[in-house]
C-alpha cells in the first residue's frame, strides 16, 4: 500500500496530472479549469487521508490548508473518515487512452535523456496515430503533450500523415510512433560519434565473453547458472 501511494502521489499526480493542468489554468474554457480543480482537490483530499496514518502531522498540516467548504469536512484529518471506494466514470477507453499517453510521454523523456536534449531546448515532436480513437483524443490535448514533454510545438499525425522529414522516429506500437525534430537541436555528428564509441565497448565486451565461453572446460568447470547468466548477458 505505501508503494502505491507514493506511486500515485509522485507518478501520477505530481509528474502527470498537475502537469496537465497547467496549460488547462491558462486557457480560457472556465468550466474546463473548474472541473480540473475539483478533480484536483478530490485527489488532494483523498490522497492525504489514505496517507496520514503513515505521516500523521504533515498530512494535518496540509489538510488544513485545502480549501474545504465550511460544515462539510471533519475538523480534524484524524477523525476524517478513511477512504474506501471511488466512483470513477472513466470508460474503458479512456483508461487505455491514458496508458498511451503515459507511453508516449515515457518515451520522448527517454529519448531527450538519451540525445542530451538540454531541459530549455524546447524541440518540435510529432506523434503519429495510426488508431482513429486515439487520434481523435489526442488531436486536440498538443497543449498538454507539450506540457508533459516540455516540447516546442507539438502535432499529431494520422495514419495518412507523411513521416516528417529530420526527424528521430521512435516506436511504440502498432498504433504509435514518436518524432523528434532533431535538425538544430542535437549535433548528429556528435551522437554518432557517442553511439559509435559505445558500439566498440559493446564489441569488445562481447568478444571477450565469447572467448569466455569457448574455453577448454567451460562446460564442466563452469556452474550451470553462471554459464546461463553469461548466455543472457551476450
Amino acid at each position: 500500500m505505501v508503494q502505491g501511494l507514493y506511486d500515485f502521489w509522485l507518478k501520477e499526480l505530481a509528474d502527470y496530472y498537475i502537469e496537465a493542468l497547467k496549460p488547462v489554468m491558462k486557457g480560457e474554457d472556465q468550466e474546463a479549469r473548474k472541473a480540473a480543480l475539483n478533480t484536483l482537490y478530490i485527489c488532494l483530499d483523498s490522497g492525504l487521508r489514505m496517507l496520514h496514518p503513515t505521516m500523521p502531522y504533515l498530512t494535518e498540516e496540509l489538510f488544513q490548508r485545502l480549501p474545504h467548504r465550511a460544515g462539510e469536512v471533519p475538523e480534524s484529518i484524524c477523525i476524517a473518515p478513511f477512504p474506501t471506494g471511488c466512483i470513477s466514470f472513466a470508460s474503458e477507453d479512456v483508461e487505455s487512452q491514458v496508458a498511451s499517453l503515459q507511453a508516449i510521454v515515457s518515451k520522448f523523456r527517454s529519448q531527450f535523456a538519451a540525445l542530451n536534449i538540454a531541459k530549455n531546448a524546447n524541440p518540435t515532436i510529432f506523434v503519429k496515430c495510426n488508431d482513429k480513437s486515439l487520434y481523435g483524443a489526442f488531436a486536440s490535448e498538443t497543449e498538454v503533450f507539450k506540457s508533459l514533454i516540455r516540447a516546442g510545438e507539438c502535432t499529431i499525425l494520422s495514419a495518412s500523415d507523411a513521416e516528417p522529414s529530420g526527424c528521430l522516429a521512435s516506436f511504440i506500437s502498432d498504433d504509435l510512433t514518436v518524432y523528434i525534430k532533431v535538425e538544430g537541436v542535437v549535433d548528429i555528428k556528435l551522437e554518432i560519434e557517442r553511439v559509435n564509441k559505445r558500439n566498440a565497448q559493446l564489441i569488445q565486451l562481447r568478444d571477450k565473453l565469447v572467448q569466455k565461453i569457448n574455453m577448454k572446460g567451460y562446460a564442466d568447470k563452469v556452474p550451470e547458472q553462471v554459464r546461463n547468466e553469461n548466455t543472457d548477458k551476450l
